[in-house]
C-alpha cells in the first residue's frame, strides 16, 4: 500500500530531490514494510495504530525493537566492492585491500612486439626467446596495472604478500619476482623466503608509511552449534470431567 502511495504520487522523485531524500525514502519504505508484517498480528486498522504508536514510544525509551528495526543503509555504495582492477581505474576507495597481489600467470604465448621489425610476432615453435620476450610484456602490463592498484586507495590499502612457488615446488627460490609487486619489492631478484621478508622490512623502514604485519596464527578451535534442550515427550491427559447425561430429542418428539 505505502509503495503504491508513494509511486501514485510521485513521492519518491519529490524525496530524492531534497537534501537527505535518500534517507527519508528508505526510512518510509522499511516502516511500510515492519507496518505490513505486524498487521498479521493484530484485528485492526485501529490496533495496528496503537502499535505504532507503543513502538515509537519503546524506541524513545531504548526498549523493545529486534534486528529488524534497526536503520539500514539508504545506499549499498558505501559497502564492500569486489571489483577487477581494469574497472577500478580512475576511481577511489577508503580502503582498498589487495589479497592476491604477488599471483601471476606466465605468458603460455609466445607472442610479442618486435622493436626492431616494428611488428608482431608470434613463434608457434614456442622457443624459450620467444616465450621470455612474451613473459617480459606480460610484466610490463601487469606493472601497470600493479601501480592502478596501489594508487585507488584514500585512507589505507592493506596488501597480501606470501612467498609463492611454482607449481608443488618447495626449493629455494620462490616464485614472487616474477609478479609485479613482487618484482619491484625484490627488484627483479631470485629470493628466498626470509630474504622476503628482509626486503618487506627494509621497504617499510625507508617509507615510513608502509607496516608490515604477519598474520594471525590460525585457531584450532571448531564452531559448534548451541545444542538445543529438548524436553522430554508426553501425552497430554484428560483432566476435566466428561458430562455422560445427555439424550436426544427434538421439537416434534411427544
Amino acid at each position: 500500500m505505502l509503495r503504491s502511495v508513494l509511486f501514485k504520487r510521485e513521492m519518491s522523485n519529490r524525496l530524492l530531490s531534497t537534501v537527505g531524500g535518500e534517507r527519508l525514502l528508505t526510512d518510509y519504505l522499511h516502516l511500510g514494510e515492519l507496518l505490513q508484517a505486524a498487521r498479521q498480528d493484530v484485528e485492526s486498522d485501529t490496533a495496528l495504530l496503537r502499535w505504532f504508536a507503543q513502538s515509537i514510544e519503546d524506541a524513545k525509551q531504548g526498549l523493545g525493537g529486534g534486528d529488524d528495526h534497526i536503520q539500514r543503509l539508504e545506499s549499498e555504495r558505501n559497502l564492500v566492492q569486489i571489483i577487477t582492477i581494469h574497472k577500478s581505474k580512475g576511481l577511489e576507495y577508503d580502503l582498498v585491500y589487495l589479497p592476491f597481489a604477488v599471483s601471476y600467470r606466465e605468458a603460455m604465448e609466445a607472442k610479442y612486439y618486435d622493436e626492431q621489425a616494428k611488428q608482431s610476432i608470434l613463434d608457434l615453435r614456442k622457443s624459450k626467446e620467444a616465450l621470455a620476450q612474451a613473459d617480459k610484456e606480460r610484466l610490463a602490463e601487469d606493472l601497470r596495472l600493479i601501480y592502478v592498484a596501489l594508487t585507488r586507495a584514500v585512507y589505507a590499502c592493506f596488501i597480501g604478500i606470501a612467498p609463492l612457488r611454482n607449481g608443488r615446488s618447495t626449493k629455494e627460490p620462490t616464485g614472487v619476482h616474477h609478479s609485479a609487486l613482487g618484482y619491484l619489492v625484490q627488484n627483479g631478484q631470485e629470493l628466498g623466503v626470509s630474504e622476503l621478508g628482509a626486503m618487506l622490512a627494509e621497504l617499510a623502514n625507508q617509507s615510513g608509511d608502509i607496516a608490515v604485519t604477519a598474520p594471525p596464527e590460525p585457531d584450532d578451535s571448531r564452531y559448534q552449534a548451541p545444542q538445543a534442550e529438548l524436553s522430554e515427550l508426553s501425552a497430554k491427559e484428560q483432566t476435566q470431567d466428561i458430562d455422560r447425561d445427555w439424550r436426544l430429542t427434538s421439537y416434534s418428539a411427544s
